[in-house]
């Protein structure tokens, strides 16, 4: 499910080359440790020397592919530089005279940092409740003209993993974005864990909108509930939602975005989960709009390439979650495209 984020093959590849890695290594403290009740192993060998090389520069390969699927490389960087600094620790009282100054983790550590840094750097500042503007052309103000940071402000997002996007990029502040990763219209409406403020108790859903009061309420959710449910499950578990949040809210502008596309060869891993799928669920999701009284804000075309699946430019690269670039253009469509009746 999209909530996990996983790619089974690169788990299992990495596992793979974790348990080399870790073996290799037992191995040779067994030599170094108890060099009389080991004899040098053959994995030890000069035969061996290759495959030495490729265990551990393939494992670093792999960690770099894997950065451009993570949503938080500063944490993972730091757990690195953590236990690399633990390494050296232990390795300088257990063998003080050739203790491990530099080693892999310490250049996964190293790299993952770098990166974040640079990343920051190179990022564009939009609109945001704690950032800039976005530039206001007169061809991007179209469909009217609004404040970008009141009209956000004002905004509460409600969805899953892809909609948490904005608060791991810190665009938006925790007490506008309600969303939990792998989450469904159903699944959401089941827990308390919204704190409106630090300290404060845990809120459902419902409790924190009727908190609220937001002028309008943006519903994303689709990815996760496809695979798991009917047609008929799929509208009557978003009904269910939107009657609690309009109770919860009554003149909150109920806004239900449009399910946004995957990469086309996500169906290998879920294969209800396909582009036209995607698109079918939209046209549902339109017509209930439409009948309801509900703004349906179709924004899928703007993310989809030549093929109708996900551009590459967005995809964060798993296929399914969303990169910055994504959520930058995404914060601009809603002060820019959003419908006027949600305005």
């Amino acid at each position: 499910m999209e909530g996990h984020g996983r790619i089974a093959r690169i788990d299992e590849l990495r596992g793979a080359l974790i348990l080399l890695v870790l073996i290799y290594h037992l191995l040779y403290d067994i030599t170094l440790f108890f060099p009389a009740a080991a004899p040098r192993l053959w994995l030890l060998g000069d035969a061996m020397r290759p495959l030495r090389a490729v265990v551990p520069g393939l494992f670093i390969l792999l960690c770099g592919m894997c950065t451009h699927l993570s949503r938080n490389n500063m944490r993972r960087g730091l757990w690195c530089a953590l236990f690399a600094g633990g390494i050296r620790l232990v390795s300088g009282i257990v063998s003080p005279a050739c203790p491990i100054r530099f080693g892999i983790l310490h250049l996964l550590a190293l790299c993952l940092l770098a990166g974040c840094t640079n990343q920051q750097q190179e990022q564009p500042q939009l609109a945001s409740s704690t950032g800039t503007e976005p530039e206001q052309t007169e061809e991007s103000t179209s469909s009217h003209e609004v404040d970008a940071e009141y009209y956000l402000g004002e905004t509460t997002f409600i969805g899953d993993s892809r909609t948490n996007g904005l608060l791991t990029y810190q665009l938006l502040p925790p007490e506008q974005v309600f969303a939990i990763d792998g989450s469904t219209q159903k699944t959401i409406r089941e827990d308390a864990f919204i704190q409106l403020e630090p300290g404060g108790e845990y809120l459902t859903v419902e409790e924190a909108v009727a908190e609220r009061q937001p002028s309008r309420i943006l519903i994303a959710f689709g990815v996760n509930a496809i695979p798991l449910m009917t047609d008929e499950e799929f509208m009557e578990e978003y009904d269910i939602l939107l009657d609690e949040l309009t109770a919860a809210s009554p003149d909150s502008k109920i806004v239900i975005q449009s399910i946004l596309p995957v990469a086309n060869w996500k169906y290998l891993e879920m294969p209800s989960l396909t582009n036209e799928n995607i698109d079918y669920h939209n046209a549902l999701l339109e017509d209930y709009a439409e009948e309801n009284g509900y703004t349906f804000f179709d924004i899928s075309d703007y993310f989809k390439d030549e093929t109708g699946a996900l551009d590459y430019t967005y995809d964060a690269g798993d296929g399914l979650h969303f990169n910055q670039t994504f959520y930058h253009t995404y914060l601009e469509l809603l002060t820019t495209e959003m419908p006027a009746a949600a305005a």
